[in-house]
C-alpha cells in the first residue's frame, strides 16, 4: 500500500539536498531552509515564478526526540514566515503542525507530547478512512495547488486554526508595541524607546548573521558574549552604542547627550524580554538561558522593515496621517539592499561583513560626554 503523501498526490517533491534540475526560485528557498530540519518541499508554480507552499519531515516515530525536533522546526518555520503547514509522516501517520501558531516557548520542563497537540491541525493513519478522505478534499497537493482550504465552507475549521495575529510579523509588531508603551509608561521619551527598539533588532540581526561574536563583546566586558549579556549593565550597552555609532553611519547610533544616564537597568530587560520570547500581556515560565523565540538568522530583512514601518504606523498614527506611510531608517535600508542585491546568477551573498574585534575601540578608548 502507498503512503500517506503518495496517496496526497505530492509527487513533485523537492528533496533540500538535491538540487538538481531545480529554477532558481526552487534553490533561492532551499538554500534559505537547508538548516531546518526539513527533508523536502512541495512547491506551487507558475508560469514566471514557483514559491514554497509546504514543508515535509519523515521520521521513524512520533517519540520524545522527534516531537522535540518537531518543534524546534516548527519555531524555524515560523521565523520564516513563508509556509503554514509542516506535513510529518511515518510509514503510517501524518500529522500536520500549524506553522503560523507562536512557537513552544521553551522552559525548564517542556512536554511536547502534550504541548504540540494544540499545533496539530489534523493527524491521520493509513486505517482512518474518514480521516483520509478529509485530507485528500483539503490537504492534497490538488488542494494545496488551487488553494481550497481558502474558499471551501467545509474548511471553516482549517480557517479558524489559522490565527494570522500570532504570525511572527504581527507578534513582532505586538511585542514591540507593548514593549513601547512599557518604556514609555517607565519614563522614556517615545523617541528615544524607537531608537533603542530599532538598535536592539539591528544588533541581533547582525549577531544572529554572524556579523558579531563573543570577541567582539568582549573586547566590552569579558564576561559578555552576546547583545543579551550586554543588556545586564547600562554601561556596557552604552559603550556597544558608542563602538557602532564609529562603525556604522547614520542616525540609528548616535548617542545624544545626557542619553545614557535616562537609561536604567529595568528598561534593558522589558528589552531583553521583548526579543526572548516577545511581550503578548501574559505571564512567561522561567526559560533556557540562551534561548529566545526569535531567529533573525532565518527572518528576512525586508520583513525588519515592514515590521519596523508597521511598529512606527501603530505608535504614531498621527504622523502617518501626515505623510502618508513611514521609511524605514537608511542604515536599515543599506542592509535591506545589500541582501537583496545578488552578487551571482543564482546565490545571494550577503555583504554584512564580520566586525572585527581587533579594529574596534576598546571601551577605555571611548570618550563618553555627558
Amino acid at each position: 500500500m502507498a503512503g500517506i503523501i503518495e496517496q496526497l498526490g505530492f509527487s513533485r517533491l523537492v528533496n533540500v539536498f538535491d538540487n538538481n534540475n531545480l529554477i532558481d526560485d526552487e534553490i533561492v528557498v532551499i538554500k534559505q531552509a537547508i538548516d531546518f530540519g526539513i527533508d523536502s518541499i512541495y512547491f506551487c508554480t507558475n508560469e514566471n515564478h514557483s514559491y514554497p507552499a509546504l514543508f515535509l519531515k519523515k521520521i521513524n516515530e512520533f517519540d520524545e526526540v522527534s516531537l522535540k525536533n518537531i518543534a524546534e522546526i516548527q519555531q524555524r518555520i515560523w521565523n520564516f514566515k513563508k509556509i503554514l503547514f509542516l506535513y510529518v509522516y511515518t510509514d503510517t501517520e501524518l500529522r500536520i503542525y500549524n506553522c503560523v501558531k507562536k512557537p513552544l516557548i521553551k522552559k525548564q520542563q517542556t512536554n511536547c507530547r502534550d504541548e504540540l497537540k494544540d499545533f496539530e491541525i489534523i493527524t491521520a493513519t493509513v486505517s482512518d478512512k474518514e480521516k483520509l478522505n478529509t485530507l485528500s478534499s483539503l490537504f492534497s497537493a490538488i488542494a494545496i495547488d488551487t488553494g481550497i482550504i481558502w474558499t471551501l465552507e467545509d474548511a471553516f475549521w482549517v480557517r479558524e486554526r489559522i490565527n494570522i495575529q500570532t504570525r511572527i510579523d504581527n507578534f513582532l509588531v505586538t511585542s514591540l508595541i507593548r514593549t513601547a508603551q512599557n518604556l514609555v509608561a517607565e519614563g522614556l521619551k517615545l523617541s528615544l524607546v524607537h531608537k533603542l527598539l530599532l538598535r536592539s533588532l539591528f544588533l541581533l540581526y547582525l549577531e544572529d548573521r554572524g556579523a558579531t561574536d563573543d570577541k567582539f563583546y568582549k573586547k566590552i566586558n569579558n564576561e559578555a558574549n552576546s547583545y543579551f549579556s550586554i543588556l545586564e549593565n547600562v554601561e556596557d550597552t552604552y559603550k556597544l552604542f558608542r563602538i557602532l555609532e564609529n562603525h556604522f553611519n547614520g542616525s540609528l547610533f548616535e548617542v545624544t547627550v545626557n542619553e545614557e544616564i535616562k537609561i536604567k537597568k529595568k528598561h534593558l530587560q522589558l528589552i531583553k524580554k521583548c526579543f526572548t520570547y516577545g511581550d503578548d500581556g501574559t505571564s512567561q515560565q522561567i526559560l533556557f538561558s540562551d534561548w529566545r523565540i526569535f531567529n533573525f538568522k532565518i527572518i528576512q530583512i525586508e520583513l525588519l522593515s515592514e515590521i519596523y514601518e508597521n511598529f512606527m504606523a501603530e505608535m504614531e498614527p498621527e504622523k502617518k496621517q501626515q505623510t502618508g506611510t513611514f521609511y524605514t531608517p537608511p542604515t536599515l535600508v543599506e542592509f535591506i539592499l545589500n541582501e537583496k542585491l545578488p552578487t551571482e546568477k543564482i546565490y545571494k551573498q550577503s555583504l554584512v561583513s564580520k566586525i572585527n574585534p581587533s579594529t574596534i575601540q576598546t571601551p577605555a578608548d571611548i570618550q563618553v560626554t555627558y
